[in-house]
Order: C-alpha cells, then structure tokens, then sequence
C-alpha cells in the first residue's frame, strides 16, 4: 500500500499529544523532524510531563516547520508558550496522488 504525504490528502498541520516517556528523549526529536519533512507540514506535539506509577514522562513539548526545523522546544517544566508556524509553504512538485 503506498504512503500518501498528510498534505496531498489536505492537511495544514499535524498536532499531536503524546506521553512519551524518559529514555525517549531523542526518539521524539527524530520523530517530529522526520514527520514533519516527510509529509511537507509543520508539526506541533505537546508531551506530559510528570509521573505516574513507574513512568516519568519527560516534557519537552515542541514545533517544527514543514522542512523539519526547529521552531519552538520546551523544557522539563510546565508551561504555556507560544509560537507562530509557517502554513501554506511551498511543497515539493514531485509528490503527487
């Protein structure tokens, strides 16, 4: 079955809340980078931070651009930022349905 990129099917922006967990600290950051050029949008994801039971959930909520740059990436600690995102950017003229 083949991939189609979220942008061919209309999307403008991929936002996502995650409770990833401590030990996949860099696993998040290749993740955002990686979905946010392979699909030509930006991406904007919102992790929990804190613990419950066994598990530490480590933060670091963050946004990308549609080429996969850093825009925006917070700590350990909660808190409510903002960041303005690049919509519409030019996407590649080879993808196609």
């Amino acid at each position: 079955m083949k991939k189609i990129p979220l942008k061919l099917k209309g999307a403008d922006i991929i936002v996502t809340p995650t409770n990833n967990m401590t030990a996949y600290e860099t696993y998040q950051e290749t993740y955002l980078t990686s979905r946010a050029m392979e699909n030509e949008l930006p991406i904007a994801l919102c992790n929990r931070i804190g613990s419950e039971r066994e598990l530490t959930f480590f933060g670091e909520s963050a946004a990308y651009d549609a080429y996969g740059n850093k825009l925006k990436k917070l700590n350990h600690t909660v808190s409510v930022q903002t960041v303005d995102i690049p919509l519409h950017v030019e996407k590649d003229r080879n993808l196609q349905l």
